[in-house]
């Protein structure tokens, strides 16, 4: 039993290889979103949610969104869950 191989590279054909890159401008800013009177919020329920105000980074809306006793049912209220939000 003999094994054949059809592949480019055994026939003396040529592997064409493309590649790409996605270059990104980046930008650094900060955006202070203070919770007080955090323990108030405990219990506050689970994907029951708080957010900060829209705030800008060049030219591109954003919103902290912070859920004290989780986003989702497995959290089972144990863990806090924070989100950025793209508004564009």
């Amino acid at each position: 039993m003999t094994n054949r191989s059809t592949s480019p590279a055994t026939h003396g054909e040529r592997l064409i290889q493309t590649s790409s890159r996605c270059v990104t401008e980046t930008f650094i800013a900060a955006h202070n979103f203070e919770v007080t009177g955090y323990s108030l919020l405990d219990g506050m329920g689970i994907g029951k949610d708080i957010n900060s105000s829209k705030f800008s980074v060049s030219g591109y809306d954003w919103k902290i969104r912070f859920y004290p006793d989780g986003w989702k049912e497995e959290d089972n209220a144990v863990y806090a869950s924070a989100f950025l939000l793209f508004y564009g």
